[in-house]
C-alpha cells in the first residue's frame, strides 16, 4: 500500500526552490516593490498569517507561491510575474477561497483582497501527517502505514468502509505490489518464495528494520490480522463519520512566512519526483521514481 509524506508529490506538481527575500528578511513583504498584493481574511480569524497564496499564469506551468504576514498581507515582488491574466489559489488548510481569485498584471501593482470561508470537508485537506497525528492507535501500527504511503495517500485507507475481513484480502493483495507503485501505474512483484517468507518472518521475530513489512502471498498471517484490525477502527467501517479529531498543522508565523515557492507542473500525470536538482542552466532537474525518465 501507500503519502501524501510525509508529503507527497501528487497531480504531477513538483515544489520547487524556497527562496528568502534576500535583503528583505526582517522586513515587511510591503517593503518591497509588488506585481500584486492584497490582504487574506476570513470572518472567524480576520486577517489571517500563514497563508499561502499561489499565482498561474495562463497557459503557463508554474504557479509561484507566496505566505501572508501577521496583518494578513501577501504580497508578490516585481520579477517574479510577468504581465498578464493569472488566477490565484490559496493553501490554508480548514478554509477555502470563497471565490475563484483572477487578476491582471499590467505594469503598475495589482490589488486583489481574499476572501476565506471555513471548508466543509475539512478531511479532503488533510494531508498524511495530520492523519497521522488524528488517529488514534500504537505507533507501530502507524509506522505501517508509511508503507502505504509510499503508492498513494492515507485518504482511501480512512475514507474505506472495510472490516476485518475485507481489509486482510487487502492487505495481501496490496503487499503484492512493488514500492513507489501508484493507482496509475501499479507494478506486480511475483509471490515470494519459502525461503523468502521464512526471512520475513524471522526479521519480525528479531525486530529487525523490516519487521512490520508484510509479503506478497502471507494472506490472513498473524501481522495482517492485526493490521486489519487496527485498520477497520480509524475508516468508516463503522461509523459514517470519523470518530477521532482531525487535527491540522499550526501554519507558518513570523520569519516563515518570509518565503517564495515555485511550483513546476510536469507533463506525464503520473510522474512521482524522486530527486530534483538545480542545474547550472537554470533548469530544475529530477529523477522519476519507478520510471526511466529524467525530466
Amino acid at each position: 500500500m501507500r503519502s501524501k509524506r510525509l508529503f507527497t508529490i501528487t497531480a504531477g506538481i513538483v515544489a520547487g526552490v524556497l527562496l528568502y527575500l534576500g535583503a528583505s528578511v526582517g522586513q515587511p513583504q510591503s517593503a518591497n516593490r509588488s506585481a500584486l498584493a492584497g490582504i487574506v481574511s476570513s470572518q472567524e480569524e480576520g486577517p489571517m498569517e500563514g497563508v499561502l497564496v499561489g499565482a498561474k499564469k495562463d497557459g503557463s506551468t508554474m504557479t509561484v507561491y507566496v505566505v501572508s504576514d501577521d496583518k494578513g498581507r501577501y504580497s508578490f515582488p516585481t520579477g517574479r510575474l510577468q504581465s498578464g491574466r493569472y488566477s490565484l489559489q490559496i493553501k490554508a488548510v480548514g478554509y477555502d477561497l470563497t471565490r475563484p481569485g483572477i487578476v491582471e498584471i499590467a505594469g503598475k501593482t495589482a490589488q486583489l483582497d481574499l476572501k476565506l470561508t471555513k471548508t466543509r470537508d475539512l478531511a479532503s485537506q488533510l494531508s498524511n501527517t495530520e492523519w497521522l497525528m488524528s488517529m488514534p492507535g500504537a505507533s507501530e501500527w502507524k509506522a505501517d502505514l508509511y508503507l502505504c504511503a509510499s503508492c498513494h495517500t492515507l485518504e482511501p485507507i480512512v475514507r474505506s468502509r472495510h472490516n476485518v475481513d475485507e481489509w486482510i484480502k487487502v492487505l495481501a493483495r496490496m503487499s503484492s505490489y512493488y514500492v513507489g507503485s501508484t493507482p496509475l501505474k501499479p507494478q506486480k512483484r511475483p509471490a515470494p518464495t519459502p525461503e523468502e517468507l521464512s526471512l520475513a518472518d524471522q526479521g519480525r521475530r528479531q525486530g529487525g528494520a523490516n519487521a512490520n513489512t508484510n509479503m506478497a502471498g502471507e494472506g490472513a498471517s498473524p501481522q495482517n490480522k492485526r493490521m486489519a484490525e487496527f485498520l477497520a477502527t480509524i475508516n468508516l467501517s463503522a461509523s459514517p463519520t470519523w470518530k477521532y479529531e482531525l487535527k491540522i498543522l499550526p501554519r507558518p508565523k513570523g520569519r516563515g512566512t518570509r518565503v517564495i515557492v515555485t511550483a513546476y507542473g510536469l507533463r506525464r500525470k503520473d510522474s512521482m519526483v524522486h530527486d530534483a536538482l538545480h542545474g547550472s542552466d537554470g533548469f530544475v532537474w529530477y529523477g522519476d521514481f519507478g520510471s526511466q525518465f529524467i525530466g
